[in-house]
């Protein structure tokens, strides 16, 4: 049932003060339906939210085994805490994606992925850039002397 629209209670100032608002029932009830929208989005967000969080608890651990090599190399422990581990292993993921990311964009133009777009991701770095440059290369020499290998 919709007000009358003479009550001066339910004319609201618009900041253009020459449009009023004027509020009906209908639009506290519209009001009311919009809350529990939010409501019911918010439990569904929340839902969704707490499925992410185990699938990040559940994410599968690819380069355990390697990290904790390397670390006991570098002198940590033999046996290193597991979330030390983890966390360098998510820091490590993070990493080589945003530099795929970083290639991915380089390559665009060509269409391919070369090994040439990833040298020019860490070009800013010159210690990456001079490692990078030098993998090619033993890469090369490596692939020249099993070539001379297979020949004789």
């Amino acid at each position: 049932m919709k007000r009358s629209l003479e009550e001066e209670s339910d004319v609201e100032e618009s900041p253009n003060p020459k449009k009023k608002k004027k509020i009906t029932q209908e639009d506290n009830s519209s009001s009311e339906s919009d809350s529990e929208d939010k409501k019911s989005s918010k439990k569904k967000s929340s839902k969704t939210q707490q499925k992410k969080e185990k699938k990040i608890i559940e994410k599968k651990r690819n380069f355990t085994k390697e990290i904790k090599t390397m670390m006991f190399g570098f002198g940590e422990v033999s046996n290193p805490i597991s979330e030390t581990v983890d966390l360098i292993e998510d820091l490590v993921v993070q990493y080589v994606h945003d530099m795929s990311i970083k290639a991915l964009q380089t390559s665009q133009k060509r269409g391919k992925l070369t090994t040439e777009d990833f040298v020019h991701a860490v070009r800013n770095d010159p210690k990456k850039h001079a490692r990078a440059q030098e993998l090619l290369k033993l890469e090369e020499e490596i692939r020249i002397a099993r070539k001379a290998f297979e020949d004789k």
